[in-house]
């Protein structure tokens, strides 16, 4: 499936992960590369970076984690912005 979307890349002690858009609804935080779908994607990296303000306000332990804005089309993959 080729994706089209921004996201947010996570890596941590743990490996290397991607924010699910709507978490709270999908009951799922984060995915690993090859299980991102179309419908894990936000539309802008703006609201990629909204989505990880909320999820780290109620989710401390992600705090130390290093994070990057991350654009996905066919299936290349583009680093956006380091946060």
């Amino acid at each position: 499936m080729k994706l089209d979307g921004y996201t947010i890349r996570s890596i941590s002690d743990e490996g290397e992960y991607y924010l699910v858009k709507n978490w709270r609804k999908n009951k799922a935080l984060w995915v690993h590369k090859d299980k991102l779908r179309q419908e894990y994607l936000f539309s802008s990296p703006a609201k990629a970076k909204q989505s990880l303000t909320s999820l780290l306000k109620v989710m401390d332990e992600y705090k130390t984690d290093k994070f990057s804005v991350f654009y996905f089309c066919g299936a290349d993959s583009k680093l956006i912005e380091a946060l």
